[in-house]
């Protein structure tokens, strides 16, 4: 009898802890997947900058630092299968990108030459239209990974500029770029369903594809030393927030 009471009290410690461990969760919008379009919106945090290249013929340094941007927009999903969905939308971006040269002046009234600080900027407002192709993996309960991978087009909206004043120790003048841009597009997101909603942290890489600089037409000592770039491509890295 003794041999009983020990069995039946270890089988009833063994249910319940297999119960604790299989407690029941709450599956949020279980019937998401059988419509194949939704609907929802982005917010988004990005570090851009300038990949380039230059005949470099004076010596000058280049750097293209990562400034901080902005991005808002409306989203757009269809599913075309379990796994395979098409991701659209349209954004606004506010971008400021820069191009730090530390210049040899050729103009310094001084029997050598001493270095000096070039900055170029372009701070302008973007509508970007992108579109990807996304992976999902299986939904496990309230949660599934994805990747993605597409392309996006931008047209620039707006531009703010500064323009160069004078020989000073620091030169400050716009970037002369071009309007538009293509770029390829490739990330790595996780869903998570909530009660009433649905979020989606994800980060994408952007590489522009087509040179947008555009050489200056002045014939001042600065515009002679940055016509030695000869190749702008935009680079950018987003956390983006998607809710649905």
């Amino acid at each position: 009898m003794k041999k009983y009471f020990i069995l039946i009290f270890l089988i009833s410690i063994t249910s319940t802890l297999f119960a604790q461990k299989s407690k029941y969760r709450r599956t949020f919008h279980e019937y998401y997947d059988s419509r194949p379009l939704h609907f929802g919106f982005l917010f988004g945090l990005a570090g851009s900058s300038f990949n380039y290249s230059s005949i470099n013929s004076n010596g000058d340094e280049i750097l293209s630092p990562k400034h901080f941007g902005f991005q808002i927009g409306g989203t757009v999903n269809y599913a075309l299968s379990q796994h395979f969905e098409i991701k659209s939308g349209i954004n606004v971006a506010l971008f400021e990108r820069h191009l730090d040269i530390n210049m040899l002046d050729d103009l310094a009234v001084k029997p050598a030459k001493v270095t000096r600080n070039l900055n170029l900027l372009r701070e302008s407002t973007w509508l970007e239209i992108p579109i990807a192709m996304k992976f999902r993996s299986l939904r496990r309960k309230n949660h599934r990974f994805y990747v993605l991978a597409g392309a996006k087009i931008g047209l620039e909206a707006n531009t703010r500029n500064k323009d160069f004043s004078g020989l000073t120790d620091d030169y400050n003048r716009s970037i002369y770029a071009k309007k538009a841009d293509f770029t390829l597009e490739y990330g790595i997101g996780f869903e998570q369903f909530f009660q009433f909603f649905k979020f989606s942290p994800e980060i994408r890489f952007s590489h522009g594809m087509f040179n947008v600089y555009k050489s200056p037409d002045g014939i001042d000592a600065v515009s002679m030393r940055i016509r030695d770039i000869t190749n702008l491509k935009t680079h950018t890295v987003s956390l983006i927030l998607n809710f649905e």
